[in-house]
């Protein structure tokens, strides 16, 4: 399957070539359900060192340009990552801008920090996701591992759905995982990360996840710019 690509609509992008497209795949109808969008820098530039540098409000700059390059041309969900510093700079003319477009989820590419906060930080991520999800926006959590089951009960009627990190994916208790997701989150949907195979694929779909990303349907972007988190 071909990558669909989108070029920034803005200038002050100009270390990013493109937006690239990874679908997810629904494990029932054998479909393309919605698309992770993700940065592809130009040649040259350190990747791992550019997005480490993005502030919070960096973050935001960048996915706001993000949303206005893609979001409009697409008809399936779109998803879009904002770390949890992310989530606590955003500001009430942020979330009517990101609200106004349809079809958007955001993805809490670091939810394991949020076990981190305090309880002051962890009351206003909660108040932004809530005003998010008001607004029509889905939020889910994403890399999510067998470590992040402690924090899973305050999840409850705040998140829309849960991405299982790829590393589970050659876990024998990838299926428990999911189940006491499923279990403890009211049945929301769950995708599993790192399909790479149709053993993989297999695998997933009998684990009790509902959409699939991985390989087997994107082929990896050797390009050491393409960024996995923002």
């Amino acid at each position: 399957m071909k990558n669909t690509v989108f070029s920034p609509k803005s200038s002050q992008t100009q270390d990013i070539a493109f937006y690239r497209l990874e679908p997810f795949i629904d494990l029932e109808l054998n479909q393309i359900t919605g698309y992770e969008v993700l940065s592809t820098l130009r040649d040259g530039i350190d990747a791992e060192k550019w997005f480490a540098r993005l502030s919070g409000e960096k973050q935001i700059e960048l996915l706001l340009l993000q949303i206005e390059s893609v979001a409009d041309e697409v008809k399936e969900k779109c998803f879009f990552n904002l770390s949890v510093e992310g989530f606590l700079w955003l500001k009430e003319r942020h979330i009517t801008r990101i609200t106004r477009c349809d079809n958007v989820c955001l993805e809490v590419s670091d939810s394991s920090v949020l076990k981190t906060l305090d309880d002051k930080k962890r009351h206003l991520f909660f108040k932004q996701t809530a005003a998010l999800r008001k607004g029509g926006v889905e939020i889910w959590m994403d890399d999510f591992c067998t470590d992040d089951l402690i924090s899973l009960p305050e999840y409850k009627g705040k998140v829309d759905g849960v991405k299982i990190d790829r590393s589970e994916m050659r876990s024998v208790h990838l299926c428990n995982l999911i189940n006491i997701v499923k279990k403890m989150l009211g049945n929301i949907p769950v995708l599993i990360e790192g399909v790479e195979t149709l053993k993989d694929l297999a695998k997933g779909a009998c684990s009790g996840a509902d959409i699939a990303q991985g390989y087997l349907w994107s082929a990896p972007d050797n390009n050491p710019g393409t960024n996995r988190a923002t």
